[in-house]
């Protein structure tokens, strides 16, 4: 179906891994401005959601909270806080030290309420900012089974979300996010991409594959950072 609102502000775009399909998803996104990403953020960090940012520093200060909470005292939980100081400098670690960290953090994550809070806090984060940069900056579609709807406030409406396919809702929603940082996210906080608890460390450190192709306004098609 094709519902694109008539407006010269909006662009295109479509997730890099359909551009290939027959009839690829193609999505018109509305740039957003500073107060807009301002109040997506509050939103963000407000009550509703309780999805605020969450720095680095934060998280690691919360990590050797709980390393001096939960260990005793002595030379190995002085080698870890060690660590965490060389982490916070960005050192590079090697393996043995890289694996004592992340049992830390296994131990810290499970019983160090200050440190499990920012945990839940990027959890949400990564769940919940992609749906809401979607939601609030996409203004119509084509070659999607859905009909394009805005609900009152302005965003999609939760029927009309029903066509859209997860992975396009995450990977645009992303790209959205992105555009709101001129490309970027903000450099002292961790991406809602990135799952990881201790930086460098974790479970997951890599990037969403958040790519794909827009049209800027003099018809060139440009890569999507």
């Amino acid at each position: 179906m094709t519902d694109i609102p008539l407006s010269t502000g909006l662009v295109p775009f479509t997730p890099a891994y359909r551009e290939k399909e027959a009839k690829p998803p193609v999505y018109m996104i509305k740039p957003g401005t500073v107060i807009e990403r301002e109040q997506l953020e509050a939103e963000l960090a407000g009550p509703r959601w309780r999805a605020p940012r969450v720095f680095v520093f934060q998280e690691l200060d919360a990590f050797a909270n709980g390393i001096r909470a939960l260990l005793p005292e002595g030379d190995d939980r002085a080698r870890l806080l060690e660590l965490v100081e060389h982490r916070r400098a960005g050192d590079e670690l090697d393996a043995a030290d890289e694996a004592v960290l992340l049992e830390a953090d296994r131990i810290v994550m499970g019983a160090w309420p200050e440190y499990q809070m920012l945990l839940e806090f990027k959890s949400r984060r990564a769940h919940i900012t992609p749906l809401l940069a979607f939601m609030t900056f996409v203004k119509g579609w084509k070659n999607v089974p859905s009909t394009y709807a805005a609900g009152m406030d302005g965003r999609v409406s939760e029927s009309a979300l029903s066509g859209v396919q997860q992975n396009d809702l995450r990977l645009v929603g992303l790209h959205v996010y992105n555009l709101l940082y001129a490309g970027g996210q903000e450099k002292n906080s961790v991406s809602p991409s990135k799952s990881e608890s201790v930086p460098k460390i974790s479970r997951s450190a890599s990037k969403s594959p958040a790519g794909g192709k827009s049209t800027a306004a003099d018809g060139k098609k440009t890569r999507a950072s």
